[in-house]
């Protein structure tokens, strides 16, 4: 098939921070291209390798479908997204799929295999969060996750249904819903299991804070890592 080139601007406009853009065209490839409209509606299908970039965003993914007159881009299939906050920090997220909404810069990616891998400040590895979806808003510059919340750090891990990560603090915060937050900690030798009904994670410093009903071996003289 052939490979056609587009000039997309719309999408990533919105994608990218303000301050991020830089002078300088967003192509989408793919190996085929097909655009329909009907009844006012204009849908543009990339299949195949599809990939959308410019200078400060990248996505990937077997399938792109964008519905131009809603602003709604839907990714299919090993779908990536490379992007920087403004920090200048790169956050890489995957999943299976992925909805994002190009006017209110807000979207989700989910599927099994749904992650978000981010760097902070002086880190030489990422901070991975694992859950089955993952929302994204860029305007707002909020992370929330929902649904099997994993994070694993160098000396514990910590399970949640839901947690929120706030870049400006570079935490992650995790409240009890259905179950208590859980984190089995491993540090100078000893183990333990700890619930609250809220724990906080900062990544700088690999701190844990606990609030609320705490419950399990309460021995925190050192901070966690």
């Amino acid at each position: 098939m052939k490979k056609f080139n587009f000039v997309f601007v719309i999408m990533f406009t919105a994608v990218c921070y303000a301050d991020d853009i830089i002078a300088g065209k967003t192509v989408m490839t793919s190996d085929e291209v097909e655009i329909k409209k009907t009844d006012g509606v204009t849908v543009i299908s990339y299949t195949g390798n599809s990939k959308a970039i410019n200078n400060c965003n990248e996505i990937t993914a077997d399938k792109m479908t964008y519905y131009k007159e809603k602003s709604d881009l839907l990714a299919e299939g090993k779908v990536q997204l490379s992007l920087k906050n403004k920090k200048g920090e790169p956050i890489e997220a995957s999943g299976n799929f992925a909805k994002y909404n190009t006017a209110s810069q807000a979207g989700e990616i989910y599927g099994d295999n749904a992650l978000i891998k981010y760097f902070i400040e002086g880190s030489t590895v990422p901070y991975t969060l694992y859950a089955k979806k993952i929302d994204i808003d860029r305007k707002n510059q909020i992370l929330k996750a929902y649904d099997d919340v994993k994070v694993i750090t160098s000396h514990g891990t910590i399970r949640s249904d839901n947690g929120v990560f706030d870049q400006d603090n570079a935490s992650i915060v995790f409240k009890k819903d259905k179950k208590k937050p859980i984190v089995d900690v491993h540090h100078d030798g000893e183990e333990g299991r700890y619930e609250a009904d809220e724990m906080i994670f900062y990544n700088k410093g690999n701190r844990i804070i606990m609030k609320g009903s705490i419950t399990g071996k309460i021995n925190m003289k050192k901070d966690i890592k």
